[in-house]
């Protein structure tokens, strides 16, 4: 048995029934584990980014209300120092704005003051650091008609990050008496130092972008201050982030990595907050548990495959044994008989069948030759036995020094038949004319159908008998022929050509004979002559 399954393995190799089934009860392994790695991991996945994108976005808002703090902390801050201003204090602005000790936590870049025209009246700050006059600033007006306190602008000065808050001072009748400004250093500790320094995992980050000028405030990952944003079109997340969307989700950043990002406004600055982590490590728990099942179903896999391996190499014994013997019948190693049965199972049946085609395959194998050289539908030669005949003829011919003549015949007339009345009639009158011819015949000829409407006739030893045949088959094709209650007729053009007057080889016969009953269509068509010629002589 183990030699005749070695010899089965050498000999098919992964076509073998065994390794087959062995495979595919692997594969079946496989398709379970892979199930229940689908089911179980969607549902952690699931699970997983849900926890994941809930955390992020907690972490996401919990530092983006830490900088909303701070800003309005500021915010506050000028708000009330403008609420303390009166026209008294217009004269002693210098004193007013020192006055302000906390200022300094709060803007380490300090306070400063300016006429409604936009001129500077006072400064804490080293003088000449402050602009002498803001009148052409684009936010200088707008920062008189509001209400309340906003950002101004962000600005570099060397390399430190800036941000100038402003804030109109206003009489009791509401109208503006100076413009309060209150410059902040953007890495101060009490302020967005923190945002910066902080850390997302092993390589995520924090972003604070401003949606309206493009631009990233302050960002972990480098670290940046002020520096362009990715422009539209390369994050997407993001472009839907300056469209207002506020919420999770997974996007590619412009280094081009697929990340887990939460966005959250920072509401006083108009500004939104983004903590991103590449999902590789937002998701890690998910594919470790992932690569533990890949695991485990490789190891199922080489277990089942063994066990099943091992059975079917005691059940498939007796058909080892057949096919191990139609191996040897194939190579000719041993003559085709019949198989012995071992088992009365489904194996003994498959031998059991076999023996049935052994026993019809010899009895069919004479009907198959015969389907293979003769037309199907008239019974008669196909083209390819022709040729096989003419050759024979011609070589009996050639030794016996005797004639042999060739006669092609075409109908005419055929097509319409077959356009009026359909291609059952015209089967009728092929099978018909094909009757007919062949009743004309010796057994020594041949008469073999080669085309559509086209038949052909191999007269041996004809002597002078070629044209008389061709006027015998043109005469009985010619008689009306009877379809279901319907009398059809059709005519006949002959080609007569004879060996060796007319040619000594297949082609030279096939060119005259055709070549003859090609005039002979032409000259019945013109009416001078009969549906029948011979290249030989004249009829």
């Amino acid at each position: 048995m183990k030699s005749t399954l070695r010899q089965t393995l050498e000999r098919f190799g992964s076509r073998s029934l065994y390794v087959r089934l062995t495979l595919f009860a692997a594969l079946i392994v496989v398709l379970s584990t892979v199930v229940r790695l689908v089911v179980v991991t969607t549902l952690l996945d699931r699970d997983a980014r849900k926890t994941a994108g809930e955390n992020q976005f907690a972490t996401a808002t919990y530092i983006a209300k830490d900088v909303d703090a701070r800003i309005r902390l500021r915010f506050d801050f000028l708000r009330l120092a403008a609420e303390r201003f009166t026209d008294d204090s217009k004269g002693k602005a210098s004193r007013w704005l020192e006055d302000s000790l906390s200022y300094r936590l709060l803007f380490s870049g300090g306070l400063a003051l300016y006429d409604p025209t936009g001129t500077l009246i006072a400064e804490t700050a080293t003088p000449g650091q402050q602009p002498a006059s803001v009148a052409g600033q684009d936010w200088f007006a707008k920062a008189l008609d509001s209400q309340g306190p906003l950002i101004a602008r962000l600005y570099r000065a060397g390399d430190r990050p800036f941000m100038t808050m402003a804030t109109a001072v206003r009489d009791s009748s509401g109208r503006p008496l100076a413009l309060l400004t209150g410059t902040a250093g953007l890495i101060e500790d009490n302020f967005l130092k923190s945002v910066y320094e902080q850390k997302v995992g092993e390589a995520g980050s924090v972003l604070v972008v401003d949606p309206v000028a493009n631009l990233l405030v302050t960002s972990s990952l480098g670290p940046k201050f002020l520096a362009p944003a990715a422009p539209p079109g390369i994050n997407p997340l993001h472009d839907k982030g300056r469209s207002g969307f506020r919420g999770v989700g997974e996007t590619v950043n412009a280094d081009g990595q697929q990340v887990l990002s939460a966005m959250v406004s920072i509401p006083a600055a108009g500004w939104f907050l983004v903590v991103q982590e590449p999902t590789d490590q937002a998701y890690r728990p998910v594919w470790l548990l992932k690569n533990n099942f890949v695991l485990f179903g490789g190891i199922s896999v080489l277990v089942a495959s063994f066990i099943v391996y091992s059975i079917l190499a005691y059940l498939l014994g007796p058909l080892t044994e057949a096919a191990g013997r139609l191996h040897a019948m194939a190579q000719n190693d041993e003559p085709i008989d019949f198989l012995p049965l071992r088992r009365n199972d489904e194996i003994g049946m498959i031998v059991t069948c076999f023996n049935s085609l052994l026993a019809n395959l010899r009895e069919k194998e004479a009907l198959v030759s015969h389907m293979a050289y003769h037309d199907a539908l008239t019974g008669l030669p196909n083209l390819q036995l022709f040729r096989d005949r003419l050759t024979q003829g011609l070589h009996h011919a050639q030794r016996q020094r005797s004639d042999l003549a060739l006669l092609y015949l075409d109908l005419d007339g055929f097509k319409p038949i077959n356009d009026k009345y359909g291609h059952a009639a015209g089967d009728a009158v092929l099978q018909e004319i094909a009757r007919r011819v062949t009743s004309l015949l010796r057994k020594s000829d041949t008469v073999a159908r080669i085309g559509g409407d086209e038949f052909a006739v191999i007269l041996a030893e004809s002597g002078d008998d070629g044209v008389l045949v061709a006027e015998k088959c043109r005469e009985v094709v010619s008689h009306p022929i009877s379809f279901e209650g319907q009398t059809v007729s059709v005519g006949v053009s002959i080609g007569v050509a004879r060996y060796p007057i007319d040619g000594t080889t297949e082609e030279e016969l096939l060119r005259a004979a055709d070549d003859a009953m090609y005039q002979a269509k032409r000259l019945a068509r013109e009416g001078s002559g009969d549906a029948c010629k011979s290249t030989g002589s004249p009829l």
